[in-house]
């Protein structure tokens, strides 16, 4: 791991470490010892995405396992994702998500979740594809923390 891949790495702890924080750039830098300008910019040229908007993402992230998994007002998620109003909180939402808390939350309550041989059922295919990634996200932190290497990488 060259000393970008690290210093990336680096950040996205942090940023884990604090989600549930105001974090400001400066405080990122001063942690992983660079200037906030050069941290973006390294950040940026490695990720394809500036710190604030990887925040943005982890915090509605977040925010959209919540409204999956909870009963929970929208403002009180609004509030754990970090921002300062529904109304902020919602635009941003419907931005990455394409609808807003409400139909997101709607929607996901209404999926059953029934699966036989690990092949979900009684649900439409595009609904099924919807929760791929989240999948193999969650498989890859599994292998990753059971110490298993991926065999997608292999050649």
């Amino acid at each position: 791991m060259d000393s970008r891949e690290k210093t990336v790495t680096d950040v996205k702890n942090y940023i884990e470490e604090h989600q549930n924080e105001t974090i400001r750039l400066q405080e990122i830098a001063y942690a992983v010892g660079y200037s906030k300008y050069h941290l973006n910019r390294i950040f940026q040229e490695e990720t394809g995405k500036t710190i604030y908007k990887y925040i943005q993402g982890i915090r509605l992230e977040t925010a959209a396992y919540q409204l999956r998994e909870s009963e929970r007002d929208f403002t009180e998620i609004a509030f754990i994702a970090g921002y300062e109003s529904y109304q902020a909180f919602s635009r941003a939402f419907k931005k990455v998500h394409h609808q807003t808390p409400r139909e997101y939350r709607q929607r996901m309550h209404g999926i059953e979740l029934q699966e036989v041989n690990g092949i979900a059922k009684g649900r439409p295919v595009e609904e099924a594809m919807f929760q791929l990634p989240e999948f193999f996200r969650n498989i890859g932190k599994m292998c990753k923390a059971m110490g298993v290497r991926s065999w997608l990488k292999r050649k």
